[in-house]
């Protein structure tokens, strides 16, 4: 009975970690792409060239 409880706790811990993992890369990606957009927008002359500059990667 112990030890099972002992399991369970470990594992929602793990389980705790794997969502601020989650979270963390999200952020990430989410930080990527809004760094993408800028950079995009400031090298572009017109709408044509953010078109061809983002999705011709």
């Amino acid at each position: 009975m112990i030890i099972s409880k002992k399991m369970n706790s470990h594992f929602t811990g793990i389980g705790k970690k794997f969502e601020e993992v989650d979270e963390l890369r999200n952020h990430a990606n989410k930080e990527m792409r809004e760094r993408l957009d800028y950079v995009t927008l400031k090298i572009a002359e017109n709408e044509k060239d953010i078109m061809f500059i983002r999705y011709n990667e």
